[in-house]
């Protein structure tokens, strides 16, 4: 039996368009040849080397970080090399965002793999616009919101694939609450489990 997609309870990468302006923070967390070989980046670098594309750091998490505490410079951009990102690859999920001067830009093929321990974002910027495009997200786990979870805030998601994501009470793939959601073009398997209830995205006083 289909699942049923949206759950109504009264009526919500972070990828936003080039900005010229913007101060730029550069992540790679691929290895340089294998799995057994250091990454390209480094979360040791400085604030003024990770503005370099060729000195990037190695996590979003750091990234993000940096990008929270310095206020200069805003909006802030985070640029993610194509790849797979991870906990056992240094992630710290779910990755939050806060402030509504905060984006994250992907380039090429990019995965988001929780690994079974969380879900993989957490957003409650105010009154912000967010584009989640072109990311698969896959192992998420959360008791609301198996891959995201937004609060009071405007999202968009495209062109993303969603894989093997669960959560336990509302929303295996998104829970959205006292915002705007706008989702499109994006595709949806085995999230949940067999003959589950729960509905995939929840939304709540949410447009």
């Amino acid at each position: 039996m289909l699942r049923s997609l949206i759950s109504l309870a009264l009526l919500c990468f972070l990828l936003v368009g080039q900005r010229a302006d913007a101060l730029r923070f550069y992540v790679d967390g691929t290895p340089a040849a294998n799995d057994t070989t250091p990454s390209v980046g480094d979360d040791r670098r400085s604030l003024q080397s990770a503005q370099d594309a060729a000195t990037p750091l190695k996590t979003i998490t750091q990234a993000l970080t940096l990008a929270h505490l310095v206020t200069e410079g805003r909006p802030h951009v985070i640029e993610i090399a194509s790849g797979t990102y991870s906990p056992s690859r240094g992630e710290t999920f779910p990755l939050r965002i806060t402030d509504p001067n905060v984006f994250m830009e992907t380039s090429g093929a990019t995965v988001f793999d929780a690994e079974g321990s969380s879900n993989h974002l957490e957003i409650s910027a105010p009154t912000s616009d967010f584009l989640v495009k072109g990311i698969d997200f896959i192992n998420g786990v959360s008791d609301s919101g198996g891959v995201i979870q937004a609060r009071s805030c405007s999202l968009r998601v495209v062109n993303c694939r969603f894989f093997d994501n669960r959560a336990t009470a509302a929303g295996h793939v998104i829970y959205s609450t006292d915002g705007r959601l706008r989702f499109f073009n994006n595709v949806i398997r085995n999230n949940g489990g067999f003959d589950d209830t729960t509905a995939v995205i929840e939304i709540h006083h949410t447009f």
